[in-house]
């Protein structure tokens, strides 16, 4: 399945595997293993194997000639895509600290998705897999999942300044479904992370309105709209009134009491 120069080539729930070893090949794509349960052995032209244990990853880049053994039954979850979206060391087997949970339910989402639209899932896996990267990336530097309000604040600054970003996208960076990081940003904050992020990029706009900026085009194109007519009806919905009739409301100098005349 290829979408923007990206292959997904396998997609596979986790499942139990139980053969003592597989046969010397190579991909064309990378392939990530991400042990769930039990423990495996990645074998290359070194001597010694490159064991992964439960909660573990690894990611074997494209050509790299291996075979895999175990020694009792084990879990294993494998991907394989063309394209370094991030790229995770080699050497040594990435510890998953604790995104276990969130990091196989990715790859479960691409194997439901890919089950349910075989010939519509593209997009939707691309974006999965790169949310999936991002996980393991985060993994990979040993930054261990936040609590949950260091989580929905780290959200809250992403919307207040990425406003291309979606709300979705933000959810599930911080390993947090929709439906849930709605919930607990609403009760943190007292608004939804929609109209939140809604609000800060319209502030942005109004402050460059206040330091001069009149032309809704360049408003828009400032601001990341890419279409001026969709930014100047978004404008006025938000405020009541249209980006002219904004700007030129305070761009009028305060009126000044008259002098009152000598007796």
């Amino acid at each position: 399945m290829g979408v923007d120069n990206l292959q997904v080539h396998l997609v596979t729930t986790p499942r139990t595997i139980s053969w003592k070893r597989s046969g010397r090949h190579r991909h064309s794509f990378h392939e990530l293993g991400i042990v769930a349960e039990g423990e495996m052995e990645w074998h290359f032209d070194e001597d010694r194997p490159l064991r992964v244990k439960e909660g573990q990853a690894i990611l074997i880049p494209a050509g790299l000639c291996h075979y895999e053994t175990l020694t009792r039954p084990a879990r294993v979850a494998w991907v394989g895509y063309e394209g370094m979206l991030h790229a995770l060391p080699l050497k040594k087997p990435v510890p998953l600290l604790g995104w276990e949970r969130v990091i196989l339910s990715r790859i479960e989402e691409m194997g439901l998705e890919f089950a349910c639209y075989p010939n519509d899932a593209g997009k939707r896996i691309v974006f999965l897999l790169a949310d999936l990267l991002t996980l393991l990336r985060r993994a990979a530097e040993k930054i261990a999942p936040m609590p949950v309000s260091d989580r929905l604040e780290s959200a809250r600054l992403l919307l207040e300044k990425k406003s291309e970003l979606s709300v979705t996208q933000v959810a599930r960076y911080h390993g947090l479904s929709l439906a849930h990081f709605e919930v607990l940003f609403a009760q943190r904050f007292h608004v939804s992370p929609k109209e939140y992020q809604q609000r800060c990029r319209l502030n942005r706009v109004k402050e460059s309105i206040a330091l001069g900026e009149r032309s809704p085009k360049r408003l828009a194109a400032m601001h990341g709209f890419g279409d001026p007519a969709y930014f100047c009806r978004w404008f006025r919905k938000l405020t009541g009134e249209t980006v002219t009739s904004y700007g030129a409301a305070r761009a009028q100098p305060p009126s000044r009491p008259g002098r009152s005349s000598k007796a």
